[in-house]
């Protein structure tokens, strides 16, 4: 009996699950900066994946093949699959970036708050802080409200996802309303808001 580790459509299993798996995690930074060649690259390996998978649902059913644990490949796929429906990836890399960024975003704060700003407005990022947001991020700056909102996405025409940071003696609900936007205290009044 041949060892099914050695097989290769182990190892597309295995290769097609970890790029499709990449390509949803870092998806929607790649749609927003590169989105056509991204478009044509996500189609690629959608259809790769598809087609390993159906390999892999073959194999397993083959009574030629001569290998112990055939179903391994199609349940890595399988189990990839169910790992990207149920796992909220796009979250997971927003605080994984927050977290690694997190010193960068304090500066930028305390470059945007060192301005006379009024009311509510999109401020332009300088180049060094560009990255953290998508060159602009929206300034409250009222009588009782501060706070600064970094966009990780801006939808059109409505929808937006960020985060936010407010001063320490403010509470979140008096900039917005809970019923509306999805709240996630990340810890240093900084929350990640989204909603429409």
């Amino acid at each position: 009996m041949k060892e099914i580790s050695k097989s290769n459509i182990f190892k597309l299993s295995i290769t097609s699950s970890v790029l499709l798996f990449l390509s949803i995690l870092y998806g929607q930074k790649l749609w927003s900066m590169f989105w056509l060649i991204f478009g044509c690259l996500e189609i690629g390996i959608i259809i790769f994946f598809i087609i390993v998978l159906i390999s892999s649902l073959s194999f397993w059913n083959s009574k030629k093949t001569l290998c112990d644990k055939k179903y391994i490949p199609f349940c890595i796929c399988l189990i990839s699959l169910v790992m990207i429906i149920m796992l909220p990836l796009t979250w997971m890399r927003h605080r994984t970036n927050f977290f690694i960024n997190e010193s960068k975003y304090e500066e930028a704060v305390k470059y945007i708050r060192s301005k006379e700003l009024n009311n509510a407005q999109l401020v332009v990022l300088p180049k060094q802080y560009e990255y953290l947001s998508d060159g602009k991020v929206l300034v409250i700056n009222s009588q009782n409200k501060r706070a600064v909102l970094f966009y990780t996405f801006r939808g059109i025409p409505d929808g937006f996802g960020g985060f936010l940071k407010i001063d320490k003696q403010q509470n979140i609900d008096s900039l917005y309303n809970s019923q509306n936007y999805t709240i996630r205290n990340i810890g240093n009044n900084w929350y990640h808001i989204s909603g429409e």
